[in-house]
């Protein structure tokens, strides 16, 4: 017999409590004249972990097993793989034996890295209460038949890499902790772990897809009911099931972004799509896909145990790229978006989300690269990419007219949103900074909402914008001077800007380049090769001619 009692001083058992501090609870040992029993001190404050936690402790010290304990670690075992799922119907207990149920308890503690013993101390306990992925650990096999567990079964992947998903629904919380634009934001995030390290592309469609999303409680029609609030944060159903791709999250959940309170939807988000891609749990406990959830990590990103696991399923992705050798950058180089020299001296051309590395003989071998795996989140296609104080900065304003952002990367990373909310978000090590989000207009006042490039001239910042360029002074940008005569010889609308190793100013117009005196800031006169020069011919040695070596002139 089990007994729970909360009591103050003098309750009834000749081991009066001491007030508030002091001993916190006792319990009577098998044998005695209360065996069994359990008081709590009512002058504490009780949490729900603290006093769990403690009873918890305390049973097992004591060397009392509950009827209703092993019934509850049944159930857990049984529907995390560790045992038949039969037992998953409490009313079941009385048929598994003992040695079935040890066995299953030494295979979970084997799997979280606890010493296994099969027995329910409390190291075990504790884990077993922690919030985790809803999906199976394992697939039960008894002892003698078990095999290998695949944590990534090719049999078990989808049989095309550009994937589509949509949103079923949103939270009935909306609003609360997170709006839908910062959860398809989030959502977005997630995925593009996943794409950066592989061959999958994502793309979001209004209705239908490969992977459906939606929020429910309790029973919400999948025979995979969820827990209320801790416990099942979410889960996934794996390529090839009949619910192939569809990924759920528990609305019990208070779902957050960049904050420790609650569970994090990015985290959780990208466990649960590794899931739906294929991926089983992982036993390397720092891996995202770890079953357990621990709490918010500012620095999250996938673990090598992730991205070996994805790429077995989906190859990799710089291997795709290195087939492609340079040939789609020389082909179109007339399309380049943004042309960068950062703070190390290493120039970086990029088109689309791919970005190419530029060295003194052309382009350097094992490129291209994703853009987003060496700048997190960065936006693609860039408007153009700017060096200025140490900082790197990724300009990008999309199609919806009044939308413009700002990247900022290395030191500092900022990323402006001039839309409806005409907000700025600004991160430093992926975490917010404080006092964002602000309005644009207080970061870069009179900036054009959408520009061509970005240099820095004699210390001087310039934008340039159809046949205006803009120079930063005081804090604000001027209402913008003709290009042509602030810089003579130059063209209007050009494509790229950049300072070269050998500190020419370079801009570039399509297929052409013009190299800037660095005294008049006029176009430089060159009677033996006038400009403007093929871009390609003297910059990218593509392989089939050789490059100009005299480029400096």
């Amino acid at each position: 017999m089990f007994s729970g009692k909360q009591g103050t001083y003098y309750h009834g058992d000749s081991e009066p409590f001491d007030g508030p501090g002091g001993s916190l609870a006792h319990a009577f040992i098998p044998g005695s004249y209360m065996q069994g029993h359990v008081h709590f001190d009512h002058d504490k404050t009780w949490t729900y972990q603290s006093y769990a936690g403690w009873l918890s402790l305390q049973r097992l010290s004591a060397g009392i097993e509950l009827s209703g304990e092993r019934d509850e670690t049944k159930v857990y075992l049984s529907k995390y793989g560790y045992l038949p799922s039969k037992y998953l119907n409490p009313t079941l207990g009385n048929l598994l034996s003992k040695e079935t149920f040890t066995e299953g308890l030494k295979d979970y503690q084997e799997f979280f890295g606890l010493n296994a013993t099969g027995v329910l101390d409390e190291a075990t306990a504790r884990m077993m209460r922690m919030p985790r992925c809803g999906v199976p650990d394992k697939v039960y096999r008894p002892r003698g038949r078990r095999r290998r567990f695949a944590y990534a079964d090719k049999s078990h992947s989808w049989n095309h890499t550009d994937l589509t998903y949509y949103f079923h629904n949103y939270s009935k919380k909306l609003g609360l902790s997170l709006s839908k634009e910062q959860v398809q934001a989030d959502i977005k995030v997630a995925l593009d772990h996943w794409a950066n390290a592989s061959f999958l592309t994502f793309t979001k469609t209004k209705r239908r897809g490969d992977m459906k999303l939606l929020w429910g409680t309790y029973s919400h029609g999948d025979r995979a009911p969820f827990d209320g609030p801790g416990g099942t944060l979410a889960h996934a159903f794996a390529p090839g099931s009949k619910l192939a791709g569809d990924t759920h999250f528990d609305d019990s959940e208070t779902w957050t972004h960049d904050e420790f309170a609650g569970a994090n939807l990015i985290q959780v988000a990208t466990h649960e799509f590794g899931h739906a891609l294929g991926l089983s749990h992982s036993k390397v406990k720092n891996a995202v896909m770890y079953p357990s959830y621990n709490s918010y990590k500012p620095l999250f990103k996938l673990e090598q145990d992730d991205i070996k696991g994805i790429q077995s399923l989906y190859g990799q992705f710089v291997t795709r790229e290195k087939t492609k050798s340079f040939s789609e950058l020389c082909l179109n180089y007339e399309k380049i978006n943004a042309i960068l020299t950062d703070g190390h001296r290493k120039t970086y051309i990029f088109k689309d989300q791919y970005f190419w590395e530029l060295d003194d003989e052309g382009l350097s071998s094992g490129y291209p690269q994703k853009t987003s795996l060496y700048w997190p989140e960065a936006p693609y296609p860039l408007d153009a990419a700017l060096n200025y104080d140490n900082l790197t900065y990724f300009f990008k304003a999309s199609t919806k007219r009044g939308d413009v952002r700002i990247a900022v990367t290395q030191i500092l990373k900022l990323w402006c949103s001039h839309s409806q909310d005409k907000k700025c978000w600004c991160y430093r090590d992926k975490s917010l900074v404080s006092g964002f989000p602000k309005y644009i207009s207080k970061v870069f006042k009179g900036m054009p909402t959408k520009i061509d490039a970005a240099i820095v001239w004699k210390k001087g910042l310039y934008f340039f914008k159809g046949k205006k360029c803009y120079k930063q002074g005081g804090g604000v940008f001027n209402t913008g001077k003709s290009i042509s005569k602030k810089w003579y010889g130059l063209p209007d609308d050009v494509t790229a800007a950049f300072v070269s190793n050998q500190n020419n100013y370079i801009f570039v117009k399509k297929r052409q380049y013009f190299k800037l005196d660095a005294k008049t800031g006029a176009v430089e006169k060159n009677k033996r090769m006038p400009y403007p020069r093929n871009f390609r011919d003297w910059w990218l040695n593509c392989g089939d001619r050789p490059r100009r070596l005299d480029q400096y002139e």
